[in-house]
C-alpha cells in the first residue's frame, strides 16, 4: 500500500478489518453486519484491492502499520 496516498475505507471496511484482527471469520461479519456472506465477501475484496493484500494476516498487518484500526 502506498503510504503517502491512502485508500479511503467506509466505516463497514474499517469494522470488517476489525473484526479480522480479532480473529472473526467472514460467516460472523455477515451474521454481525445483517447481510449475506457474499456481501461479506465483496467487502472483503475491495479492502484487500485497496490495500494491495492477498489475505487477512497481510491486511490486517497493513491495517495496524498505516493506524486504520
Amino acid at each position: 500500500m502506498n503510504i503517502d496516498k491512502q485508500p479511503t475505507f467506509s466505516p463497514r471496511e474499517v469494522s470488517a478489518l476489525v473484526m479480522l484482527a480479532q480473529g472473526k471469520h467472514q460467516k460472523h461479519m455477515a451474521r454481525e453486519f445483517g447481510i449475506s456472506l457474499n456481501t461479506t465477501k465483496d467487502v472483503m475484496r475491495r479492502v484487500y484491492l485497496k490495500m494491495r493484500v492477498n489475505n487477512a494476516a497481510e491486511a490486517v498487518a497493513q491495517a495496524i502499520r498505516a493506524g486504520i484500526i
